[in-house]
């Protein structure tokens, strides 16, 4: 990590942050290429956990879960809030707790990916898909015989063969992580 004045950058983030979390050490600490992005998702992060903590809150992996997916419709920084939520459930979410939100979840992210899938920036497009496939990797195996489960894979399933191939990448890597898990 960079240091001015002896203090690191990550350092100076994390106070900025007030994020105590470690899910969130990477968004912190990573070399981020485009520093526009880097900001959003430290002023995304300090936010939800400023109101984390107002509302008397632990930081728990489950309180950015509902956060972030609540601040996800809400939210003109759409791309770092989705960052946000693919660390949180890649990291530290509960399959029990994916299938518990699955509906509202799954409705929210796929309205998201519907009206942005021809996004000149496909960060926010990466990440949803990241997190869809979660979302799908963790349902039970009986729950893939109703239409719901299996029209939100259909809706992964679309940009498998996308012109972008860092889009491209992302649905293949949510694809594998669903069909590894269904053993």
């Amino acid at each position: 990590a960079t240091s001015v004045s002896g203090v690191s950058f990550a350092s100076w983030a994390s106070a900025a942050t007030q994020c105590t979390n470690p899910t969130f050490k990477t968004a912190i600490n990573r070399p981020w290429s485009n520093t526009s992005m880097h900001r959003d998702v430290l002023s995304v992060l300090a936010a939800v956990t400023k109101t984390i903590k107002d509302n008397g809150g632990k930081e728990s992996p489950s309180e950015y879960y509902a956060a972030l997916l609540t601040l996800m419709s809400e939210s003109s920084e759409k791309a770092a809030v989705a960052y946000l939520l693919k660390l949180t459930m890649s990291k530290a979410i509960q399959d029990s707790l994916l299938r518990k939100t699955f509906g509202e979840a799954a409705k929210t992210l796929i309205k998201v990916l519907s009206s942005h899938s021809s996004s000149t920036d496909s960060s926010l497009n990466k990440s949803v898909l990241t997190c869809l496939g979660k979302l799908l990797r963790a349902q039970s195996y009986d729950s893939w015989s109703t239409d719901s489960v299996r029209h939100i894979y259909r809706h992964v399933l679309r940009f498998v063969d996308s012109e972008k191939p860092s889009i491209r990448r992302s649905s293949h890597l949510a694809v594998v992580d669903i069909l590894g898990h269904r053993t």
